[in-house]
């Protein structure tokens, strides 16, 4: 019986062990289950937020595929449109180098009437030169020769005002000489508050 009842108690020492790793196995299934669960959950929660995203993006595909088909279709008139500006520069370019051709003659014909103008002046000025000092001569062969002749000539006589007659305050007339180039030292002119009364060219 002793050795039965040992028997015994190793054998319920063994289940005890074996109770107790069960229960440890248990408590590992169940916190497994636990986790699995969890996770489950997750990965449900996860598939639902996949399948709105998938959903939006089926949506946002769609309207990108609309978008694309209109962007080609703009694309292509856009692919037109730049042909003809290309045909258009191509002839616009061929009419600038025209119009550079022709500039440049033009330029160069400026330059010609530049210099053809600029040697007129230069003329004109010596001519005008050569016209005041002939006048010159002339007055001065004029002057000699009625000098030979014994002949005096009084051509304007200028007295400034009585101060009997200067009641007003008025100023004394002032003589001057034109100053404009075609009667450049030919006469005189008297002036009366700032007007002229009087001019005489020889």
């Amino acid at each position: 019986f002793q050795s039965s009842q040992k028997e015994a108690i190793r054998v319920k020492e063994e289940l005890r062990k074996e109770v107790e790793c069960l229960r440890a196995d248990l408590q590992q299934v169940r916190e497994d289950r636990d986790q699995s669960v969890a996770q489950l959950n997750t990965l449900t929660a996860e598939l639902a937020t996949y399948s709105e995203q998938a959903r939006k993006s089926s949506k946002d595909s769609e309207l990108l595929r609309i978008k694309a088909a209109a962007f080609e279709e703009t694309c292509s008139s856009q692919q037109e449109q730049i042909e003809t500006l290309q045909k258009q520069l191509a002839v616009a370019t061929e009419k600038l180098k025209h119009a550079d051709v022709t500039a440049i003659e033009a330029m160069t014909g400026y330059e010609s009437q530049k210099e053809t103008i600029k040697d007129l002046e230069e003329r004109l000025a010596y001519a005008e030169f050569q016209i005041i000092e002939a006048d010159k001569l002339r007055k001065k062969l004029h002057n000699t020769i009625l000098e030979l002749k014994g002949n005096i000539r009084v051509f304007c006589r200028v007295r400034p005002f009585l101060s009997d007659t200067d009641s007003n305050g008025q100023e004394e007339a002032i003589i001057s000489y034109p100053s404009s180039v075609e009667n450049a030292g030919r006469g005189i002119d008297l002036m009366n508050q700032g007007e002229l009364c009087y001019s005489h060219l020889c």
